[in-house]
């Protein structure tokens, strides 16, 4: 049995916010029947991968099942139903995702891994749908899971039971808004990144496409390129410098007033946002000359993943500070008269996966990139392509600054308007208002 020490699976709400089991919440639930694989009545069945993880249903694959024609009319979606996950999840996501239906679905149903939950008609679905996605997002969800060798299920009686804050219909109407807009925000904030990507990746082809200039073109080992360009072996265009030679384990910690001057650089800090094109710093910060063994890079050093699914990733970046390596990590040192953004620009539209050994675990080593032939601009060009995709980089950054920005405005006003920990006047939201 479900127990809590706050008065709901979200937490307090105000004193004039009603408490209400889930169940209580319904006209209607039902689970989902997978059908057939052949049979005189074909329709869609939506599975457990039609679901996001962001509320909302991917339609884009549906499978085609047998379900007799009374079976389809009862499983039928309508607008404003909520499909829950009742079965699945995984290590890194619990059971109980929501998809919210947001158009009706005639002649669509839904597996058996799924159950439809319809709100009553003082629920407003899109609140409901928010509040069991905040359910599932916070984690509290694992108190209602039971699991089996194979598979995450819910505690679907304890689910039903779980206590919900209910504002008045005016109020939820209101929340539920809100939060549909800073939704739609995010999905057009998205939506301009793509564009933004597509655009730098243009701007690329268009580069070592030899599109930015008219001048006559020769052939090279390289490949036909302009006849002021230079074709180099990578040997001849780089070095590969060595990885960490010592474990980072024998790092010094720092201490007291210590400030760090250096960073040791492991495969995961090329996840952190700081490092979408630079390396600009790592989760592990350290004094140089407290760790001589620490060998550091070169300003300017291009730096690749030497083995794993970062290679197939394509991450390629260039060090803005001091930094020693992880030995799974790799330096490229290029000549000097080619500038380090410029090869980072070339290594990462030739995309590193087209280096990679065939078998096994994804691995590049000097082999890999010594033999390959890469090219180098003049001087001025190097320059100019360096700028113009520079921008381009800026622009889409700038982008992804915004979305992650209304990801994280979203995340605060789910837990703050679902809890009443911030109220909404529904009177104040004017029927064409936007966020």
């Amino acid at each position: 049995m479900l127990t809590l020490k706050q008065s709901t699976m979200l937490g307090n709400v105000p004193e004039d916010w009603d408490v209400k089991p889930l169940k209580s919440m319904l006209q209607f639930d039902a689970p989902g029947d997978w059908g057939d694989d052949g049979g005189p009545h074909m329709v869609r069945v939506l599975r457990s991968t039609n679901l996001t993880n962001e509320r909302r249903l991917d339609l884009s694959d549906i499978a085609i099942r047998a379900l007799k024609p009374e079976k389809t009319e009862k499983l039928a979606l309508r607008k404003g139903d909520i499909l829950l996950e009742r079965s699945g999840g995984g290590p890194d996501q619990p059971v109980g995702r929501v998809g919210y239906v947001a158009v009706d679905l005639p002649e669509h149903a839904f597996s058996n891994f799924l159950h439809l939950l319809r709100p009553d008609a003082a629920i407003d679905p899109s609140f409901l749908s928010w509040v069991l996605y905040r359910v599932n997002r916070t984690g509290r969800i694992l108190r209602l899971e039971q699991q089996t060798t194979q598979m995450r299920n819910l505690n679907f009686r304890d689910y039903l039971a779980m206590p919900l804050p209910v504002p008045s219909p005016d109020e939820q109407a209101a929340i539920a808004r809100v939060l549909d807009a800073v939704e739609a925000a995010i999905d057009r904030a998205g939506e301009a990144v793509e564009q933004s990507k597509k655009a730098r990746l243009a701007v690329m082809q268009a580069a070592f496409h030899y599109e930015m200039t008219d001048e006559p073109k020769h052939d090279t080992e390289a490949g036909r390129i302009p006849q002021s360009w230079e074709a180099l072996k990578g040997k001849q265009a780089f070095s590969v410098l060595t990885g960490g030679s010592s474990s980072v384990y024998a790092l010094k910690p720092l201490r007291g007033d210590d400030k760090a001057d250096a960073w040791f650089m492991k495969v995961d800090d090329f996840n952190h946002p700081a490092n979408a094109r630079r390396i600009a710093t790592t989760q592990i910060g350290f004094v140089s000359a407290k760790n001589p063994s620490f060998k550091l890079l070169p300003l300017g050093t291009v730096i690749i993943a030497k083995r794993g699914a970062a290679i197939l990733k394509n991450r390629v970046r260039t060090t803005a500070v001091p930094i020693a390596l992880d030995p799974n990590l790799m330096a490229l040192k290029v000549r000097d008269d080619i500038l380090p953004e410029f090869f980072r620009y070339q290594l990462e539209w030739r995309n590193l996966a087209r280096y990679v050994e065939s078998s096994g675990v994804p691995q590049l080593n000097n082999k890999d990139l010594y033999p390959r032939w890469f090219v180098r601009a003049p001087d001025e060009q190097q320059k100019e392509i360096v700028a113009i995709v520079s921008a381009a980089e800026q622009r889409e950054d700038s982008l992804r600054g915004k979305l992650r920005a209304l990801e994280t405005l979203k995340k605060s006003l789910m837990h703050e308007l679902l809890t009443g920990a911030v109220r909404v006047n529904p009177s104040l939201l004017q029927t064409d208002a936007t966020i």
